[in-house]
């Protein structure tokens, strides 16, 4: 059985989110509920950088410890 597994990364300065080989009890999860939820994620990443005008994500890296993102803020 291959496991679930969650991509992060930027595209034209917006956070991307990809699930990928979804299951809910060894049975996949229909492929509009993961585009719901890679969608979700992604908005929610988004709504961090909004709090910063003039901002787009650069860069996005994921650790066992830590997602980091860098922000390019213009004036």
């Amino acid at each position: 059985m291959t496991p679930s597994s969650l991509d992060l990364g930027v595209g034209s300065g917006q956070v991307t989110a990809t699930i990928s080989n979804a299951q809910l009890d060894g049975v996949p999860v229909e492929q509009n509920r993961v585009e719901h939820w890679n969608q979700t994620i992604a908005s929610r990443l988004v709504i961090l950088g909004k709090k910063r005008p003039n901002s787009s994500i650069e860069a996005l890296s994921v650790t066992p410890e830590a997602v980091n993102m860098t922000w390019k803020v213009s004036r």
